[in-house]
């Protein structure tokens, strides 16, 4: 099957599948598979060509299904499609409408239509990664066209693995693949110790399990890439990057030169989609949220000019995927919650959502503002007719959330309930 090839200005993206890799073993599912891929640029500035094991059967099937989402018109926010190996990722941007221009920034474009960026992550001659990335954005047309070619090569590795399946395979790979899996079940090799987990360095993200004479029976593991010593454990195995990282960020919570860190992420605030320095102050808790283990607040003194504006307090992360969120409100009280495992944290706003159309408020309360949510986070719409005011968003988390004390995030969280 013929690669797909994109042309756009003076580059050219030459992106192919090229069949099933050669480190699976039987332990992996259908989506663990892992492919070759084949990625070549040619620019006036700039060549790049890559050729190797770096997306797994899975990952392709997340690409078609986010793009087709994005052609629908489905995707609300920008949203970033990450893979286990970072070489590659997506930046999916939905289309903008005059309504959204006072988003948080990363959602605000002057552009109108849908728009992925295609990121390639750089490394030096070591393999490592240097920061360094190059970009190229796709148009609706460009999307389209991607989605058609990985139609066709998720049909073709359907029908790769049936040939395996079946014992029908006909290229000599196929059946020596087939060959390797056979002898290794008769030969009763030693099985991994912890079947379909991958591992990865804490400190430079490779991938260790693809490292030459990796064995996870081992208690540590040396990187090959940055020299870091990995503990092979059962503690350190989490059940996503995003559980990951919320264990590690537990030991870095709190105020760091004004801005909160939290196991979820870090907290910015935004005022019309750019950050702007935050006061961001610890609070004790009390008898309604005895078990809550962080408890803040966000100030924002808010001196009126007669315009329109928007102030956000969102979330800052790498990667949300993995993680739930959920609207909680209540009387006077916009929340939003986010939770993965037994952690759980929350946002809240004084006042309520909705509270005007065009202008004009449709409830009857003293708010002179709105409240609107946002995936990572919330916001205050600030009107013209709003007064100096100082705005507060609560933050809380709690580490091992039950039913019986779930909702106390949601009132340490509230600002109406701060003193």
């Amino acid at each position: 099957m013929e690669g797909l090839i994109i042309e756009g200005g003076e580059t050219t993206l030459k992106f192919s599948v090229d069949g099933i890799g050669s480190n699976n073993t039987n332990d992996y599912s259908d989506l663990d598979y892992w492919l070759n891929i084949t990625v070549c640029i040619e620019s006036r500035n700039f060549d790049y060509f890559y050729s190797g094991e770096t997306l797994e059967y899975g990952e392709l099937i997340q690409i078609r299904e986010y793009f087709k989402i994005l052609l629908a018109e489905r995707l609300l926010d920008q949203t970033d499609v990450l893979f286990t190996e970072p070489d590659f990722e997506f930046i999916l941007y939905p289309s903008v409408k005059p309504s959204d221009l006072g988003k948080p920034l990363g959602i605000w474009r002057l552009d109108e239509d849908i728009c992925v960026d295609f990121v390639i992550n750089l490394t030096d001659s070591d393999g490592s990664y240097n920061g360094s990335r190059f970009v190229i954005p796709f148009d609706r047309d460009m999307i389209t066209a991607w989605v058609e070619y990985l139609d066709e090569a998720i049909d073709e590795f359907d029908a790769e693995k049936k040939q395996q399946i079946d014992g029908s395979a006909t290229t000599n790979e196929l059946v020596s693949k087939q060959i390797s899996i056979t002898t290794e079940k008769k030969t009763g090799s030693t099985k991994s110790r912890f079947p379909s987990v991958r591992w990865f360095c804490d400190e430079c993200d490779a991938f260790l399990n693809r490292q030459q004479g990796f064995d996870d029976h081992l208690n540590s593991w040396i990187c090959k890439k940055c020299g870091y010593e990995n503990i092979i454990a059962p503690d350190n195995v989490f059940e996503s990057k995003a559980d990951y990282r919320v264990h590690t960020n537990l030991f870095h919570a709190g105020i760091y030169d004004g801005i909160l860190m939290t196991p979820f992420g870090i907290v910015f605030l935004l005022f019309d989609g750019y950050p702007i320095a935050s006061r961001a102050i610890e609070l004790e808790r009390d008898a309604h949220c005895p078990d809550v283990n962080g408890r803040y607040k966000i100030v924002f003194d808010y001196l009126s000019d007669n315009d329109s504006h928007s102030l956000s307090c969102i979330i800052e992360a790498d990667d949300m995927s993995g993680i739930k969120s959920e609207r909680e409100s209540g009387e006077s009280l916009e929340a939003l919650s986010f939770s993965i495992n037994d952690f759980k944290m929350t946002i809240g706003a004084y006042g309520e959502e909705s509270s005007y159309v065009n202008g004009t408020s449709c409830q009857d309360h003293d708010f002179d503002y709105d409240i609107l949510y946002h995936g990572n986070g919330l916001a205050y719409e600030i009107l013209p007719t709003t007064k100096s005011n100082t705005f507060i968003f609560g933050i809380s988390w709690i580490l091992s959330s039950a039913k019986e004390n779930s909702s106390q995030t949601w009132y340490a969280a509230d600002p109406g309930a701060m003193k």
